[in-house]
């Protein structure tokens, strides 16, 4: 009404996170959140000896040969048991973060961007115990031993007393050895034909606000 005429600065790109669309003026500073992969793999982790290193960035197994000093790998398998690249197990960042109030499916893993205010359990010694299949089973002794993974990780399935392994599709959140949060989904414990040890999981890092 006054006669005045000026611009209104913001991001024109429908494409970008900032979209403004009030704006009449192109500022410049328009950006775009990164878009990361869902990834599906499965993992050969049927050795009772050897632990199977695996890298997020990567998306596959990779050769460590001192997991301790190595920032090279973010998560390790053993059969049912899980390692981060934390805490007892190694020198960086590992973590993980586990909600079992709410199983993943297939929506709610790819809408999931938020991280729940849980502890992030790093890896310590679980202790053996036979009765409840906790701790590493020996073949040798037939015993369950004291070993080091992560705990929050350990929830991922249990034993029956058929000595079937069941998963509990709980949602886990991981953090690799540089930092990055990644959902992390492991969705079963046996091939196509029914051997254990074979781990298949989902994962997809988080893109950071």
């Amino acid at each position: 009404d006054d006669g005045w005429d000026f611009d209104i600065p913001g991001c024109m790109d429908e494409n970008a996170e900032n979209y403004d669309s009030n704006a009449t003026f192109n500022y410049g500073g328009c950006y775009s959140m990164p878009m990361y992969d869902i990834v599906t793999v499965t993992i050969n982790s049927s050795s009772y000896d050897d632990w199977i290193y695996y890298s997020f960035e990567l998306e596959d197994v990779v050769d460590i040969v001192d997991p301790q000093n190595s920032l090279n790998w973010d998560i390790a398998f053993r059969r049912n048991h899980i390692r981060t690249n934390g805490g007892l197990s190694g020198m960086g960042s590992g973590c993980a973060i586990v909600d079992d109030s709410q199983p993943w499916t297939h929506e709610s893993f790819s809408l999931s961007e938020e991280i729940p205010d849980y502890e992030c359990e790093v890896d310590e010694v679980i202790e053996g115990n036979i009765f409840t299949y906790e701790g590493c089973y020996n073949p040798d002794t037939h015993l369950f031993e004291s070993c080091i993974k992560n705990p929050a990780l350990d929830d991922w399935g249990s034993f029956n007393d058929s000595y079937q392994f069941n998963v509990d599709n709980y949602q886990f959140f991981v953090k690799s050895a540089n930092g990055t949060y990644i959902k992390f989904w492991p969705m079963s414990y046996y091939d196509v034909n029914g051997e254990s040890g074979y781990i298949s999981i989902v994962h997809q890092a988080i893109p950071v606000y």
